[in-house]
C-alpha cells in the first residue's frame, strides 16, 4: 500500500495543478477589481488544494478500493463555482 498512496498522491498533484493556473486567474482578476473577500475565497482554495496530498484519509486506507474512494479534490469543485460555473 505504501507505492499505492504515493501514486495516489501524485494522481491528486497532476489533477490540481489546472486548478491552480484557473485560481491564479481568478485571483489576478479579483485584486484588478479590489474585491478582498473574492481574494480570500480564492486564497482559501489554493490552500485546500496544497493540503490535497497529505489528506489524513490517505494513509487511513487500507485497501486499494478504500484509497480509489479517497478524492480530497472533489470538494474543491464544488466549492469554487463563480458566476455559475466551476474552476476546472
Amino acid at each position: 500500500m505504501p507505492a499505492a498512496r504515493e501514486i495516489h498522491r501524485e494522481r491528486i498533484r497532476a489533477r490540481r495543478a489546472p486548478l491552480f493556473a484557473a485560481l491564479d486567474a481568478e485571483y489576478m482578476r479579483a485584486d484588478e477589481r479590489g474585491d478582498v473577500a473574492e481574494k480570500q475565497r480564492v486564497a482559501t482554495l489554493r490552500q485546500h488544494l496544497r493540503d490535497a496530498p497529505a489528506d489524513p484519509r490517505i494513509d487511513a486506507a487500507q485497501t486499494p478500493e478504500e484509497l480509489a474512494a479517497v478524492d480530497p479534490l472533489s470538494d474543491t469543485d464544488e466549492r469554487s463555482p463563480r458566476n455559475g460555473r466551476q474552476v476546472r
